[in-house]
C-alpha cells in the first residue's frame, strides 16, 4: 500500500467569472476560503470530472446574489496525501480516532463539528510512521 496518492484528477471550480479570470491570469494570487461554514476545512473546492455541477454550484451562487457571471475553471489536481475515505487504511483510521475524538471534545465542552475531524484527519495522515 501506498501513503500518497500517484494519480491526478481533472477538478472544476464553479465562481464568479472575475474569479475565474483571476485563477487563470494571476494563479500565484488564489484567495483560499477561510469560512467557518466549509464543510472540509479552509481551501478551494473542485467538483471532481464534474463541469456540469460546478456550473450549477455557481448559478446556485448567483441566485442566492453571492456572485454576478457564473463561470467555471477546470484543473489538474495531484492527490498526494489524501484522506480517502474509499480507502480501508483510512475508514479504519476514522474508526479508531472517532469515538477519542468525542471524548476528548465533550470533555472540553468544545463543540466537534465536521470540519474538525476533517482537519485533525488531515494532521494524521501527514504523519508518515502512523498504520492502522
Amino acid at each position: 500500500m501506498y501513503d500518497t496518492r500517484p494519480n491526478i484528477l481533472i477538478g472544476f471550480h464553479g465562481c464568479d467569472a472575475s474569479v475565474a479570470n483571476k485563477l487563470i491570469n494571476q494563479p500565484d494570487d488564489i484567495k483560499i476560503s477561510t469560512e467557518n461554514y466549509d464543510w472540509l476545512g479552509h481551501g478551494i473546492y473542485f467538483w471532481e470530472n464534474n463541469a456540469v455541477r460546478a456550473m450549477e454550484w455557481a448559478e446556485e451562487k448567483k441566485a442566492r446574489g453571492k456572485i454576478t457571471t457564473p463561470a467555471i475553471v477546470g484543473a489538474i489536481i495531484h492527490l498526494g496525501q489524501c484522506c480517502d475515505f474509499l480507502d480501508s487504511k483510512f475508514i479504519r483510521m476514522l474508526q479508531y480516532y472517532y469515538p477519542i475524538m468525542v471524548d476528548e471534545y465533550k470533555s472540553a465542552g468544545m463543540p466537534l463539528t465536521f470540519t474538525t475531524i476533517f482537519i485533525v484527519f488531515q494532521n494524521i495522515i501527514s504523519i508518515p510512521y502512523l498504520s492502522l
